[in-house]
């Protein structure tokens, strides 16, 4: 009896041993990321969740903050999805995919000297391509100059930037949409589609748009456009083909699909995207002989009522959706659990908006056939259509078939970019040798301070200057030439760098500039005091707290205060400060846009 207990006990303890290593972090890690493929965010959120409170190590805490955002980005995703009719698909090469749009004119994209892909607007003087700086890729313009010479790239804007990979741009036929895929920017995993509009009341692009379940999916999403006939939609993903491959995706054409709520089982079968289009003979085949005899007015009444019905289902799925995460964010007391589920809502919120705003439309197209029924004395009959026969679309019945053909790679573009104006560099700093300052003219702007090193009837040669730079050369009336160093706009700026000019000139000392003209520093610092403008972030979208991710970029890019201020109409408001430049806040905002924060925009502090 002592052996079997002694026995039992050894097993009990080998099998909790065995359990406590199967979930570990990274153990917990790659279920979760297997949970992720299947499109089921909510059991892979909460297990990414569980690696987190597993481990201790700081940068995979961080990796998980971000995965759960990216579930919370998949679920809120697959309330708003649609069900594409697919047309044809093929797997070919991922080297050289591209060559199989046989859609996109020659002249409206072509292959730069690097051999990245570059596309044209329609008047093929605006030129759109990826650019890798800094480790990672981002979207570029240019403007043709003349012929082949084309003005310096430039960003295509901080909305379009994230911390990761923006590549593949495309331009819609008329100009007026940009396409691109993002691995940084609001998504579900790896790359996604994005969709930016022209405005030309501001003349730049709006902000970049999801494209949504199933074009965006948890793989790799590129290169989607329109044919210009109208008639199909193509896009390239590596979602169900190995890593050398993609599939090329050619779906029936819809200018505003119907966009419903789905399950992760739904989610499976549609991300496949198999060709599910109809044929003619099957959909003249029909079930009830009153259809063959029915009124043109019937039947179009019969859609616009199974459509209508179709977005009450949805709301009704959003709805129970909401309830859902309302009562988990109840239940939770974990600040980053709750912040996810509250972007969730938001976005559920979103959701729910827009499908409002259907049922109006689609209860309008109701009214409208039932009102043209009345007039022209045609009985109602609601019972005609079935709820799965109203899909059968005429437009897709009556699409061609779509081949597939490989045409020669995109050609060369001969393109000369013109170079950025090299900028002086005013920045304070110790060189080998000394850089003299390129222009003096630079002191005239405002209110300046300076270190002045030395003054004297002789000019000093360059290896005196010990390597401080940028140094200003300044020749008086009286023939005397002093020497200050550096160009500070804050008083503290100057003296923080005092102690280093101090190590080679030990009677260096402070001075200060005003449009040019000498004053004193106290003066100067009175002035900077009660003039210089400082600037803040402001964020308003977040009434329960900061969510986890969301302090995270900030944690990581600034160690500003954020204050937490409530406004006289209760909304509450979120403010990071003080900021010394626009720039330095800018930056910032930037950043917490492409996470995908709300609300976010710049302000002076008042």
């Amino acid at each position: 009896m002592i052996v079997n207990k002694a026995h039992t006990i050894l097993l009990f303890l080998l099998a909790a041993t065995f359990t406590c290593a199967a979930q570990t972090p990274l153990v917990l890690e790659r279920q979760a990321d297997a949970k992720l493929k299947d499109y089921d965010f909510a059991a892979a959120q909460d297990l990414y969740r569980r690696a987190y409170d597993a481990s201790s190590d700081a940068a995979f805490r961080n990796a998980m903050v971000e995965k759960m955002a990216q579930c919370d980005n998949g679920l809120g995703m697959l309330s708003f999805a649609c069900k594409p009719v697919v047309v044809a698909k093929k797997t070919v090469p991922a080297a050289n995919f591209f060559q199989y749009y046989k859609h996109i004119a020659a002249d409206r994209w072509g292959r730069l000297a690097d051999g990245t892909l570059a596309a044209f607007d329609p008047s093929l003087d605006k030129m759109f391509f990826e650019r890798r700086s800094d480790g990672q890729s981002d979207i570029y313009t240019s403007t043709r100059v003349r012929d082949s010479l084309w003005s310096v790239p430039e960003l295509l804007g901080s909305s379009h930037m994230s911390s990761k990979d923006e590549v593949m741009p495309i331009v819609s036929y008329d100009g007026k949409k940009l396409y691109y895929s993002s691995k940084g920017l609001f998504g579900m995993g790896g790359y996604d589609l994005f969709v930016c509009q022209w405005d030309e009341a501001s003349g730049s692009w709006g902000e970049p748009q999801n494209l949504g379940f199933p074009f965006s999916s948890v793989g790799d999403d590129f290169l989607y456009s329109d044919t210009p006939d109208g008639n199909f939609t193509i896009f390239a993903s590596n979602r169900d083909c190995g890593a050398d491959s993609v599939t090329i995706y050619v779906l029936a054409f819809k200018n505003e699909p119907l966009k419903t709520a789905v399950s992760a089982a739904e989610a499976r079968r549609i991300a496949a995207l198999e060709v599910n289009k109809p044929q003619a003979q099957q959909a003249v085949e029909v079930q009830d002989e009153a259809l063959d005899n029915a009124d043109p007015l019937q039947l179009k009444y019969a859609a616009a009522l199974a459509q209508y019905q179709d977005v009450k289902d949805s709301i009704a799925a959003v709805s129970a959706r909401q309830a859902d995460l309302r009562s988990r964010y109840a239940a939770s007391s974990d600040e980053s659990e709750r912040g996810l589920f509250q972007r969730n809502l938001a976005s559920a919120e979103q959701t729910m908006f827009s499908l409002q705003q259907q049922l109006r439309t689609a209860a309008g197209k109701v009214q409208a056939a039932e009102m043209e029924c009345l007039q022209k004395g045609v009985a109602i009959d609601p019972s005609l259509f079935s709820r799965q026969q109203k899909s059968k679309d005429p437009d897709i019945l009556q699409l061609p078939d779509y081949e597939f053909l490989r045409l020669p790679a995109p050609g060369r573009i001969v393109a000369v970019f013109e170079q950025p104006e090299e900028q002086f560099d005013y920045t304070f700093r110790v060189e080998d040798e000394a850089v003299i300052a390129e222009s003096n003219d630079v002191l005239n702007e405002g209110l300046v301070y300076q270190i002045q090193i030395v003054s004297g009837s002789s000019k000093l040669a360059v290896r005196q200057l010990r390597g401080l730079s940028p140094v200003f050369e300044k020749r008086q009336s009286n023939g005397r030439y002093t020497y200050c160093v550096g160009k500070f706009p804050r008083y503290a700026d100057a003296q923080k760098a005092l102690p280093t000019v101090k190590r080679y000139f030990s009677s260096a000392y402070i001075v200060a500039f005003r449009d040019g003209k000498s004053m004193s520093v106290a003066n100067a610092r009175k002035a900077e005091a009660a003039g210089v403008d400082r600037y803040q972030v402001i964020f308003s979208e977040y009434p329960e707290g900061i969510p986890a991710d969301v302090m995270q970029v900030i944690r990581a890019n600034s160690s500003k205060d954020i204050a937490r201020r409530t406004s006289d109409e209760g909304k509450v408001i979120y403010y990071i400060a003080p900021f010394d430049s626009q720039t330095e806040a800018e930056s910032l905002a930037s950043k917490l846009r492409a996470a995908g924060a709300k609300g976010v925009s710049t302000d002076t502090i008042k």
